[in-house]
């Protein structure tokens, strides 16, 4: 038991707070920030709990055989002794996990910019849409030569983009294009023409004006060429000009916009003048209208009034007369 204990005290971690043999009777408990044991560890532990269950035990039957008295004691400092039966080192494993990193690990952590170099590729991959991408015969730039290279090709916006050509595969599969080509040509302003005199055929010549040489390329067929030479030259129109100049477009329909609709608004608010001014001058022609057909039948009904008057003096004239006449 003496080595045994002095096996636990060299491998037993100064934090540690496991109680000892001698610990009998004292406070003795684990720190509420250590967390429990997880299942994994009990594998590793069970084997040596049990070589050191075995052995405790057998000296504290002994100890108990010759002092009875005392088997209470005995039984705590078997206790005691069996929880000092779980190697430090293996629970050191769960309650140090930092001091346990293996080499490849350090190296991942204190050394990111490998992993990042063999990830730049694809974090830096884009996925989007293309305007045209294929393989086209290419003549070497800047120099006149009869070799030809096949090489692929990807329109992007105003850009010419080619690489070798096993960079096909990867594109249709992926639908990613790489940002690392072997060359970037600009098309703003570009001249596409075709040329049969390049050797060979459905051959698509390509000048720029910032650019010295003849950019000569060459299709696979008609049908191709013709397509190349369209998309080609569409993506010339996309410069910084012209750009500049759909912006000065923009700006200056959206002013006539604005123009015409304050126009507009003042060509409705004078017309709504207008028909309030109609309607007034209406309203007041019809109230004169109808105040004079109300003077119109005022005179009227005074003229029968008048006319009633004279009938009734004359008829009361004539009675007067009959009666002087038949009184007679």
């Amino acid at each position: 038991m003496g080595a045994m204990d002095g096996w636990m005290d060299e491998e037993r971690p100064e934090s540690s707070y496991l109680p000892r043999a001698g610990d009998c009777g004292k406070h003795t408990s684990l720190p509420p920030s250590i967390p429990p044991l997880p299942p994994s560890l009990f594998p590793s532990v069970i084997p040596v709990f049990i070589s050191s269950f075995g052995l405790q035990l057998m000296s504290v039957l002994a100890a108990a055989l010759f002092h009875p008295a005392e088997l209470l004691g005995f039984l705590c400092y078997f206790v005691l002794l069996c929880m000092e039966a779980v190697p430090a080192a293996v629970l050191s494993r769960h309650l140090y996990p930092e001091r346990m990193f293996s080499s490849a690990s350090r190296n991942s952590l204190f050394s990111p910019w490998s992993s990042m170099e063999q990830s730049d590729s694809e974090a830096l991959d884009i996925s989007t849409k293309v305007q045209l991408h294929g393989v086209l015969w290419k003549r070497p730039f800047g120099r006149p030569s009869a070799k030809w290279s096949r090489r692929f090709f990807i329109i992007k916006d105003s850009f010419l983009l080619y690489y070798a050509e096993s960079e096909k595969r990867n594109f249709e599969t992926n639908r990613f294009f790489n940002i690392h080509p072997k060359g970037v040509i600009p098309l703003g302003g570009c001249v596409v023409s075709a040329n049969e005199n390049m050797g060979m055929p459905f051959a698509i010549v390509i000048n720029l004006e910032d650019f010295t040489g003849t950019i000569v390329l060459a299709a696979e067929s008609g049908e191709e060429q013709v397509h190349w030479m369209e998309m080609l030259q569409d993506s010339g129109k996309v410069t910084w000009k012209n750009a500049q100049l759909g912006e000065a477009m923009i700006e200056s329909l959206e002013a006539q916009g604005l123009q015409l609709a304050k126009e507009k608004q003042e060509y409705l608010d004078k017309l709504m003048e207008e028909t309030e001014e109609l309607s007034h001058q209406r309203a007041q022609r019809e109230a004169r209208a109808f105040s004079s057909l109300l003077w119109s039948h005022h005179m009227t009904q005074q003229t029968l009034l008048g006319e009633l008057e004279r009938l009734n003096r004359v008829l009361e004239e004539e009675k007067m007369k009959l009666r002087r006449w038949w009184w007679s």
